[in-house]
């Protein structure tokens, strides 16, 4: 296999060396081998979302121990599961059922309501919350300024995320402590490159897809969520404050926009097209 060659001079083996799909927005994600990438991201990633009376969407910000909500897939159904709360099924991909209009910061779509598995949480956590659905007729833009930009599921604000464990490495070493990678929930994770070059990738190859590079990844108090206990702490965002603001702004990966779609594996080669 050649090394892919970057614009600028730099030349590394970059792969990608995991993978991960999010099916519900701010619970546990899965690890996996390959991974469609649609228009909207990974398929099946943060397509469910939970949110609050009003219809607002609900995260680790306000509520860290959904970290601990594991999610397993079983054929067409999803297993939630809580330590010492057990374990609900819901459909993979809901078809029916009541719909309700939710928000994700700006945007606001209409959502299937999953009933059942809203009241399992909700008795956990001690608060209402509901379960929603993107259904496949939802399209929600990433700019409603500009929709030429594309759509998103309930992620945040783009696609994916592909983070560098250079650069995990180089933050753990500075804030001193053992960090994994899931705390920044990323859907790409490469070895092989140096730290922090990924923000300089404007357009990259990862197998036969191609993306595009929309900014580096702002943090926030998510990425001190321990995923073990649901605790949080002040590390590593006060460390990545000091060390890695780009703006101002902490921080840590890239955010990015398919330009095509396809098939990635772990163990893919990722070609960087053109630098920023």
């Amino acid at each position: 296999m050649s090394d892919p060659v970057v614009a600028g001079g730099w030349s590394k083996q970059a792969l990608v060396s995991a993978l991960y799909i999010h099916p519900i927005k701010a619970c546990r994600g899965l690890r996996v081998e390959r991974a469609v990438v649609e228009r909207r991201g990974l398929a099946e990633d943060r397509r469910f979302m939970l949110v609050d009376e009003s219809g607002r969407f609900v995260t680790q910000r306000e509520e860290p121990r959904l970290v601990l909500v594991g999610v397993d897939a079983r054929g067409d159904r999803l297993r939630m599961s809580v330590p010492g709360h057990g374990e609900c099924d819901l459909p993979r991909r809901p078809t029916g059922g009541r719909r309700l209009t939710v928000e994700v910061w700006r945007s606001r779509v209409s959502a299937l309501v999953v009933e059942e598995v809203g009241a399992w949480l909700s008795e956990w956590l001690g608060r209402g919350l509901t379960l929603v659905y993107m259904g496949d007729d939802v399209e929600r833009l990433i700019d409603e300024e500009q929709p030429e930009h594309g759509v998103v599921s309930f992620a945040d604000g783009y696609p994916l995320l592909l983070t560098n464990e250079a650069s995990l490495a180089a933050l753990a070493g500075r804030s001193g402590g053992d960090l994994t990678m899931t705390r920044f929930r990323p859907n790409l994770v490469v070895t092989g490159a140096a730290a922090f070059v990924e923000e300089r990738w404007a357009r990259l190859r990862v197998g036969s897809v191609v993306l595009r590079n929309a900014n580096p990844c702002e943090r926030c108090v998510v990425i001190n969520v321990d995923p073990e206990s649901g605790e949080r702490g002040r590390e590593p965002l006060r460390t990545l404050v000091e060390v890695h603001s780009i703006a101002g702004k902490p921080s840590f990966g890239v955010n990015l926009v398919p330009e095509t779609v396809g098939e990635i594996r772990v163990g893919d080669p990722v070609s960087i097209l053109s630098e920023a």
